[in-house]
């Protein structure tokens, strides 16, 4: 079910879990325990990428794009300024330190990231692969727009 105004928010509550992430180098697997957070309910849009101060439903924008990790972690400094929060990324150059106690804005965790995107499911998909995902079954050559596909369970 593609959400609506209503349904939609720009951050979702995610519960604690542990989360198992494997490697497929080494052919192991570890257990990785989270505690709750915080995340995106969509991935940022085109709006907000231009305007950190815009937080606001993005159903239907496109997601920004393409975002290259430095990128990525400067904007959500700079997002965390325009909001009033702590920035989290000290950044030096190419040298990048996490403040795991600043309260702004931050990308998710290897772990983090599985876990949002798993919704308590073990599977590598939450649902029907042509109503949770765009595929080359849909034919579209570019990006589409933010949740306007199934949400998962933590409605993602």
């Amino acid at each position: 079910m593609p959400r609506t105004p209503e349904n939609t928010g720009p951050f979702a509550s995610i519960p604690a879990g542990t989360v198992q992430l494997r490697d497929a180098r080494s052919s192991s697997t570890r257990a990785v325990a989270l505690v709750p957070f915080e995340i995106g309910t969509t991935p940022v849009t085109a709006g907000q990428w231009s305007n950190p101060g815009t937080m606001a439903n993005p159903q239907g924008s496109l997601p920004a794009h393409p975002v290259t990790w430095f990128e990525a972690i400067h904007w959500c400094n700079g997002a965390s300024i325009v909001a009033g929060l702590k920035p989290v990324y000290d950044i030096n150059d190419r040298e990048v330190v996490w403040d795991v106690g600043a309260d702004g804005y931050r990308l998710p965790t290897e772990a983090e990231w599985e876990w949002a995107c798993r919704a308590g499911t073990a599977g590598p998909t939450y649902g029907p692969l042509e109503n949770i995902a765009w595929t080359a079954a849909d034919n579209v050559e570019k990006p589409q727009g933010v949740a306007l596909k199934q949400p998962n369970g933590f409605d993602l």
